[in-house]
């Protein structure tokens, strides 16, 4: 139990505070009113309708939800205050120290039967709990001081137990409230941030903008409020503008920390849509703007914010698949497996493209060059019927010395495809893994923050690409029903996005338990292990020599993944087509009763973080010395 008496009485004051400013916040903004009014003509009219709606909602999110959350904070600060204070808390528990000792729990410890049989550890007791002990004799110390100290003590210590106990309830529901508050807060301040992206007169949605946008039909009622909701970033009108004009050499001039992940989603949304309808120059038009965007810095976060949003594409569409398999169509099934394969070559090509040293500095070591200039060419660029692409990618270095200039050349051939082969270019294939890695680490973080994101959580439309969404239950519908796009509805938002974010990080917790155990396992290969979960991937591909294995979750390893953690590998591998004697060798190579990592292995119980990694080491070399039948055979064979 800690206590920092100095402390208490400042949470009062914080509370005083904090109730002052949103009063000053009500006051200031009592009587401000803003209108919007344009005359449009036809269906133009419902987007503006919508934009109006949405500046409206943010309006009263702002003017009225923000005072409000700001009092919510401030009453919740006073009422733990009171409830400190009714159980007398600086009087009952004073102590300079930062802990207070928690007496039952000492007596408990100390055992009083115990206590009694020793006169000198009853003194030392009482000295403990004095300020003051007289001398008095010791045949009085167990007949008269030891049972009134005794019953004092217990007394003192359930009375110390009741307040801690309180003290606790008090901080619970102080907690709570905060957590509350904290999150209608980032609400408001997604708000804020939205209303003052808008309205920015220089990087705004200007009026005269909005019209144009609606009229060339870039904005409409479907998709007015989601794009609007994700224009949090100082740069995202701009990137919004450049995106839907095709104008690329502007987007990727903007600065990555002033762009929204929504800016990215609706890059990918072009992307895909370029890939989906062979508009390959386009394409190598686009990433000769990344390339050429003039700063390293922003180049690499830009292709790094992509890969980021590619992977968890990749992911929610896997996700979205695997839901709702028994109710989509063959046609609705094959977008989204086309879905996952576009995703996954972007991310692996903009993890590439990162790992390769493009630097403008590069070449420039030479102290007599007195100017310098690089660029970058894409040619070549081709999709193949597995959705992989590649391209020839050329290096343009122009330098001078005097008047004397010379132009050099490098070009190098790349491509993603699947089912990679030995990695033969160690530094790259390091690089690759290398950010690889971190970009796990960063999408686990992306994925538990995604919920208090303004937009929400992008997935597939069926037609349009991409759409960009707040509310996942509704995607089941329109799935099923195979509509085009879809719109966030109801107050479901962080529920469902937390459903999808926690499944998302389970499977990336999966494959890198698997990299662990592969590791472990020298003598059980990775192909045999690949053949009972296969880990899938992307590879890239550098003037045919480098190949680099993405290692990315595919549609069907997943479900793999499902199906053991779900029902074990006992029932797993029993789907598969065997002869009973093959049942029977699989069902005996364990007996009763079982470890926790023969019952995690065998029955899918229990978390695989808790397990002891050398054990399920142990129970695979089991499984692997029964290869010498057909086990290892039909578990390579189930697809």
């Amino acid at each position: 139990m800690v206590v920092k008496i100095q402390f208490i009485e400042s949470l009062s004051n914080l509370g005083s505070n904090l109730s002052q400013y949103s009063s000053t916040v009500r006051e200031a903004t009592s009587g401000v009113k803003k209108s919007f009014q344009v005359k449009v003509e036809g269906s133009q009219a419902e987007a503006i309708q919508s934009y109006v709606g949405v500046i409206s909602e943010l309006g009263t999110t702002i003017f009225t939800g923000f005072p409000t959350h700001i009092n919510q904070f401030s009453n919740a600060l006073n009422n733990y205050h009171a409830e400190l204070n009714a159980l007398k808390f600086p009087s009952n528990i004073v102590s300079d120290a930062a802990t207070v000792v928690d007496y039952a729990a000492n007596l408990k410890g100390k055992q009083v039967t115990s206590i009694r049989d020793i006169a000198v550890d009853i003194a030392a007791a009482i000295n403990d709990a004095a300020t003051i002990v007289e001398d008095i004799e010791t045949s009085k110390i167990t007949s008269d001081y030891l049972p009134t100290f005794e019953t004092k003590m217990k007394a003192d210590g359930e009375k110390i137990k009741t307040i801690h106990e309180k003290a606790i309830d008090a901080k619970n529901t102080f907690m709570d409230s905060l957590n509350q508050v904290i999150a209608d807060l980032k609400s408001d301040q997604n708000a804020l941030n939205q209303v003052m992206t808008m309205t920015n007169p220089k990087t705004g949605l200007s009026p005269k903008q909005l019209i144009k946008f609606v009229k060339d039909g870039h904005l409409t009622g479907d998709n007015m409020a989601q794009m609007l909701r994700n224009m949090t970033k100082p740069d995202d009108v701009r990137a919004f503008k450049a995106l839907v004009e095709n104008d690329y050499d502007a987007f990727f001039k903007l600065n990555p920390d002033n762009l929204s992940d929504g800016s990215y989603a609706l890059a990918l949304q072009k992307i895909v849509q370029m890939l989906g309808q062979e508009n390959l120059k386009q394409f190598e038009g686009l990433l000769e703007s990344l390339l050429n965007c003039g700063n390293d810095k922003n180049r690499g976060q830009h292709l790094n914010r992509l890969s980021l949003n590619s992977d968890y594409m990749a992911m929610q569409s896997i996700d979205l698949y695997l839901q709702n398999e028994t109710n989509l169509t063959d046609a609705e099934k094959a977008r989204l497996e086309n879905l996952v394969n576009d995703f996954q070559n972007l991310s692996t090509l903009w993890l590439a493209l990162q790992a390769m040293d493009l630097s403008s500095t590069r070449g420039t070591k030479n102290p007599h060059i007195e100017d310098f200039k690089k660029k970058f060419d894409i040619t070549d660029l081709k999709r193949g019927k597995d959705g992989s692409i590649s391209f020839d990618l050329t290096e343009k270095m122009t330098t001078s010395k005097g008047h004397k200039v010379s132009d050099t050349t490098h070009t190098t051939s790349v491509s993603t495809a699947q089912n990679g082969q030995e990695m033969t270019d160690k530094g790259l294939t390091q690089k690759m893994q290398q950010l690889q890695q971190e970009q796990r680490d960063k999408m686990k973080n992306f994925l538990l923050n995604q919920a208090g994101s303004v937009g929400g959580i992008f997935i597939p439309g069926f037609k349009d690409g991409l759409q960009i969404i707040t509310d996942l239950p509704s995607l089941a519908d329109s799935i099923k029903n195979g509509v085009s796009h879809t719109t966030g509805k109801g107050n479901s938002d962080t529920q469902a996005i937390g459903t999808v974010g926690n499944n998302a990080i389970d499977a990336l917790t999966f494959w890198d338990d698997m990299k662990r155990i592969q590791e472990q396992i020298d003598n059980i290969s990775n192909e045999k292990l690949n053949n009972l979960v296969d880990t899938g991937g992307k590879i890239i591909e550098n003037d045919g020599k480098i190949t680099v294995n993405g290692g990315m979750p595919t549609i069907d390893s997943t479900r793999k993944y499902n199906e053991i953690a779900n029902n074990g590998f006992k029932n797993y591998v029993a789907q598969a087509p065997k002869n009973e004697e093959e049942k029977e060798k699989i069902n005996q190579m364990f007996q009763e009763p079982l470890s926790p990592e023969q019952n995690f292995i065998l029955n899918g119980n229990g978390n695989i973080d808790d397990m002891d990694f050398t054990k399920i080491m142990n129970i695979l070399d089991k499984i692997k010395n029964k290869t010498n039948s057909s086990v290892f055979d039909w578990i390579k064979n189930i697809k």
